[in-house]
C-alpha cells in the first residue's frame, strides 16, 4: 500500500477523535457552569487542524532530504550487489523510523501549538501575545511577519 494510504487513515482518524471530542464539548456546553471551558477546548480542538498541517508542511524538507540521504546510503551500500545486505536492510529501517517519527513529533508539536495558541486567544490574551507564547512562533514572527508586512504594504501602494 502507499504511504499517502496511511497518512489518509490517520487523517480520518483523527477526524474521528476530534468530532467524538467536539460531542463531548457540546454536552458539556447544556451545562450552564461548562459552557466556556466547553467553548475554550471546542475552539482549541478546531485550531489543532491548522497547527499540524502547517507543522507537517514545514517539516516535509526535512523529511524529504532523510529519506534522500538514507535511499543514496542504501543504493551505495549495494552498489552491483545481487542480494540484500544487512546493512542496507538496517540503514533502510532507521532511515523509515526516523523519517516516521520526525513527521509525528512534527504532527504533536502542531497539535500543541494549535491549542495553547487558540486556548490562549479564547481566553481574552491578544492573538499576538498568544503566539509569542512559543518560542518557536516568536521567533517566525520577529524573522518573517516585518517582510511579509513590507510586501503587503508595497503590493497596496502599487494598487492604487
Amino acid at each position: 500500500m502507499p504511504p499517502t494510504f496511511f497518512y489518509i487513515m490517520a487523517l480520518f482518524a483523527y477526524g474521528a477523535c476530534a468530532g467524538a471530542f467536539w460531542l463531548g464539548c457540546i454536552l458539556l456546553a447544556l451545562v450552564p457552569r461548562t459552557r466556556r471551558p466547553a467553548w475554550r477546548a471546542a475552539l482549541s480542538m478546531a485550531a489543532t487542524f491548522p497547527g499540524v498541517f502547517l507543522a507537517q508542511a514545514v517539516a516535509t524538507p526535512f523529511v524529504v532530504a532523510w529519506l534522500a540521504v538514507g535511499l543514496l546510503g542504501v543504493r551505495l551500500i549495494e552498489a552491483g550487489a545481487t542480494s540484500e545486505s544487512s546493512l542496507a536492510i538496517a540503514l533502510a529501517t532507521v532511515t523509515a523510523l526516523g523519517a516516521f517519527g520526525t513527521f509525528a513529533f512534527a504532527s504533536l508539536y502542531g497539535f500543541y501549538v494549535g491549542w495553547t495558541v487558540m486556548w490562549r486567544r479564547s481566553g481574552g490574551a491578544p492573538t499576538e501575545s498568544a503566539l509569542r507564547a512559543h518560542r518557536l512562533l516568536s521567533w517566525a514572527l520577529d524573522t518573517y511577519a516585518g517582510r511579509i508586512a513590507w510586501r503587503m504594504t508595497c503590493e497596496i501602494g502599487r494598487a492604487w
